[in-house]
């Protein structure tokens, strides 16, 4: 972890020799303090008298003006770590499968990459600062109380190992607390993450009463674990001044004893009481930092673990060149589970080339939308193995096979930013008319109009500001852009309306002419034509063939074309795709009513995610 941040020794030699002189002239000052007090008392050295006063006053004046760089150049060392290593941090979670993502919710990643960084950026700044400064207190008080009085001395610094206790009895408790805390405050982030994504169904659904009181308990026991953790931290504190005290009392009471019998002088004994304190303080603040420690070390053993995570799918030595692509996937006997060992798909196997376009349909929860991210290795096939002309996926280099392989889900998501900054995720090289002449593709060009702004209209969080059709064209054109060869399309058209459903689906078919295309679909209407139909029934291949093929079979592809269009049998005429967007009755394009039954407008049903 300090290696991700870049903590080095050499990193930490400038602070720390800051450290050492601001300080050794504290440490100066305050000598000269107390030979000031002991000359006055006793009058001092004829002609003396106001030398160490000046002098301390002076060194003062000096080790103020220290403070400042010493400060400047530990918080630089530690915010230099801090972003250091949130770029490792976020580099080692953008590389993770999304088999992590299902693990890990974003809330909790957040927290991660904000919160525990910054506590151990904290660790950074204080501890070898404090410990560099008490070791010097320490070293300085113990040797010139050892010399004003052996004997006295090392009496005195007997009992210091007791100041310790504390922290061996309630450190292992103290960790625990921590641990717990740190737990609490990552569930408290994903849960408003999950309210916040999810706002819209909160306030339709008028559950604002509830979420809000599920917020305030899962706030309640973040402040109970943070309160357990703070009382760890301050019984340890509390007691090691007990100690403290106890030691101070029986030192000053032995001190005076020996003033009294004359085996010490006054000067040395207002000596010790001014060192000893100091050597109390300096060990008594080593625990208080140990609570500082505990936070840090829980929050990197949580980073850790993230850092370390090797992701299940890695590149390939095969390398992928763009233009040698030919665009021929082979899906042969695909199987594959989730975490839970529930098994979504089973010895599915089609194949598919450059210019044809399969669809794949079935019941919601068959196994649709993972058959595409297996396709596109976002997750590794359980069983069998995908081709892309040949060769096995898991043997090609992953940047050139995603760089070969578009994929348009359902679940839109576009970046803050504007509309010229989200297509050019496609293309970061396209130029403003390519930019909208992919837009004019998906027939979103009067998008540009609409909006004030144009191309450099911001779309919002997550889009937010713009329809959910809008959000599915500029994901559909930034896709464009990509001039992938094998395009992915889980459910492009489930947001939009039928007008707009068959210009995209036009406009898809023209730039599948010399591309592999799989498409998932509940709107059969719009795949008619495509060149071959794979139904999923339950994770595993029911029916295979052509739209009126299918039909021809009376099988589950059949059962779903009359629930959508209201046929009777098969064997009633098939409505074109244009004219399942007609009103029914009329063509798309106005001509009179044809014969035979009028197309009903197919309905969407809307799939969930693991589809």
């Amino acid at each position: 972890m300090f290696a991700a941040g870049r903590l080095t020794a050499r990193s930490l030699v400038k602070p720390a020799a800051l450290t050492v002189v601001a300080h050794a002239l504290q440490l100066a000052q305050g000598n000269l303090f107390v030979r000031s007090v002991n000359d006055s008392r006793t009058g001092g050295p004829k002609g003396g008298k106001a030398a160490p006063l000046v002098g301390a006053l002076g060194v003062t004046g000096i080790a103020l003006g220290a403070q400042y760089p010493r400060r400047q150049a530990w918080r630089a060392a530690a915010l230099d770590f801090r972003e250091n290593l949130r770029g490792a941090l976020i580099d080692a979670v953008a590389a993770q499968d999304l088999a992590f993502f299902d693990d890990h919710g974003t809330g909790k990643l957040q927290s991660l990459i904000t919160e525990d960084t910054q506590r151990i950026s904290d660790l950074v700044e204080q501890m070898p600062d404090q410990l560099i400064e008490k070791a010097m207190t320490a070293l300085y008080a113990g040797v010139t109380l050892v010399r004003l009085s052996p004997k006295f001395g090392a009496t005195a610094l007997m009992p210091l190992p007791l100041l310790m206790v504390p922290s061996l009895l309630l450190g292992p408790m103290m960790a625990r607390r921590f641990a717990r805390s740190g737990e609490m405050r990552g569930d408290y982030g994903q849960a408003i993450d999950s309210v916040i994504a999810g706002i819209t169904d909160v306030k339709l659904l008028q559950a604002e009463g509830s979420v809000a009181a599920r917020l305030r308990a899962a706030g309640a026991g973040m402040r109970v674990a943070a309160r357990d953790s703070f009382a760890s931290a301050t019984a340890v504190g509390l007691l090691t001044q007990a100690i403290g005290a106890g030691n101070m009392a029986l030192v000053a009471a032995h001190g005076g004893g020996l003033v009294r019998a004359g085996r010490i002088g006054s000067e040395d004994f207002a000596r010790i009481l001014y060192l000893y304190p100091m050597l109390l303080g300096a060990v008594g603040d080593v625990q208080q930092l140990i609570g500082t420690y505990q936070e840090a070390a829980e929050a990197a053993h949580r980073i850790n673990a993230v850092l370390e995570q090797r992701p299940a799918i890695t590149s390939g030595p095969e390398r992928l060149s763009n233009g040698a692509v030919g665009g021929r996937l082979a899906i042969e006997n695909v199987s594959f589970g989730y975490a839970d060992e529930r098994t979504v798909l089973r010895d599915v196997s089609f194949e598919v080339g450059r210019g044809e376009m399969v669809a794949i349909v079935g019941r919601t929860g068959s196994g649709k939308s993972t058959l595409l991210r297996l396709i596109a290795r976002l997750y590794e096939v359980g069983g069998g193995r995908i081709t892309l002309d040949g060769h096995d996926l898991r043997d090609l280099d992953l940047a050139d096979l995603r760089a070969a392989i578009a994929l348009v889900s359902q679940e839109t998501y576009l970046f803050e930013g504007t509309i010229r900054d989200n297509l050019r995720y496609g293309d970061p090289e396209a130029r403003d008319e390519a930019l909208r002449d992919a837009l004019a593709q998906v027939d979103a060009a009067d998008l540009l109009d609409r909006l004030p702004g144009g191309l450099d209209a911001p779309v919002g969080e997550r889009g937010g500001r713009l329809s959910g059709g809008e959000r599915q064209r500029v994901a559909i054109a930034r896709t464009l852009l990509r001039k992938a060869p094998i395009l992915l399309l889980d459910e492009i058209t489930s947001h939009l309306d039928y007008e707009t459903e068959e210009s995209i689906r036009t406009a898809v078919g023209k730039i599948a002419r010399d591309r592999t295309l799989v498409v998932v679909t509940h709107r059969l209407a719009t795949i008619c034509d495509a060149t071959r139909i794979v139904v999923l029934d339950a994770g595993a291949v029911a029916e295979t063939g052509t739209h009126r093929e299918l039909l021809a079979r009376d099988g589950i592809y059949a059962k779903l074309w009359r629930l959508q269009t209201g046929a009777a049998s098969p064997a009633d005429p098939v409505p074109s795709p244009s004219a399942s967007a007609a009103a029914p009755g009329q063509s798309s394009h106005g001509d009179a009513k044809p014969r035979g039954r009028a197309p009903v407008r197919p309905r969407s049903p809307r799939k969930p995610k693991s589809g």
